[in-house]
């Protein structure tokens, strides 16, 4: 997805579904995580002494974390640091599966049929060169115009214009919040003296050190230390039935078909 001629990285997945008598897990927690880890072996707990109250499993493979409860379940999926890539199309269908899966296990378990909330929440990257920078960035795509207003009323000048908006679609609500960034620690994942040192100044093996250049900076555009994060939360309340790979996909569509005319529309 591009905005304002620029590519956005996909940081942050999260699936969540809410529910109403939901109690059952008090008695079948065990047995539900006792199920999903025979079925699917690459889940096991996520903390060395899961209890009723806490008892996150993590996907092995994928990193993905799911928690449950009485009133809710989610299953979240994060961009590793140091990762060459941000989230993949592949990372996103593995994601959907395994909701899917998840999903039907504990709607079976919990004998879930009153749902109050679905919701899929995707959270993009866009890299800057400083916090001014994204400021000018969101600053630019003219959503909201209050410079002068604030100039008038307080005598002074705007600092953030980080924002959050909430509309309502055909078929789901969608509340996007844009805010500035600053993501330490980010420069310690790469060998900068790899970027310092031109190849073409080593006496030997220059195309190695070529190569190892285009990695660093691929690790470097897809972990920005400086970016504007697009939050992005699209949910339903009171569905009649939960469907993770159908709510998932037609999210997705919707928001990187609309959001981009949103950002890039001028005036």
């Amino acid at each position: 997805m591009r905005i304002q001629n620029k590519e956005t990285i996909v940081h942050k997945l999260v699936y969540e579904v809410r529910y109403n008598y939901g109690y059952t897990y008090l008695d079948r927690c065990g047995r539900t995580i006792n199920r999903i880890m025979r079925e699917r072996p690459e889940w096991s707990p996520h903390i060395k002494e899961p209890n009723p109250q806490n008892a996150p499993l993590i996907n092995t493979k994928s990193k993905s974390i799911f928690n449950f409860s009485a009133l809710k379940y989610d299953l979240s999926l994060e961009q590793q640091a140091g990762i060459k890539e941000a989230l993949t199309k592949k990372d996103i269908t593995e994601f959907q599966e395994q909701a899917d899966y998840l999903s039907k296990v504990i709607n079976d378990e919990l004998g879930l049929h009153e749902f109050t909330r679905i919701g899929f929440r995707i959270w993009y990257l866009i890299a800057t060169e400083s916090n001014l920078d994204s400021d000018r960035w969101v600053s630019n795509l003219g959503i909201i115009k209050i410079d002068d207003l604030i100039k008038d009323i307080f005598s002074g000048t705007v600092e953030n214009r980080n924002f959050t908006i909430v509309f309502k679609g055909e078929d789901r609500k969608f509340q996007i919040s844009v805010n500035s960034v600053e993501r330490k620690g980010i420069p310690s994942i790469i060998d900068e003296d790899v970027l310092k040192v031109p190849a073409r100044q080593l006496p030997k093996n220059q195309q190695k050190h070529l190569i190892k250049q285009v990695k660093a900076k691929q690790t470097l555009s897809s972990n920005p230390s400086y970016a504007v994060m697009i939050d992005v939360d699209s949910y339903i309340e009171n569905p009649e039935s939960i469907d993770a790979v159908d709510f998932i996909n037609n999210s997705i569509k919707q928001i990187e078909s609309n959001v981009p005319k949103i950002f890039n529309k001028k005036g």
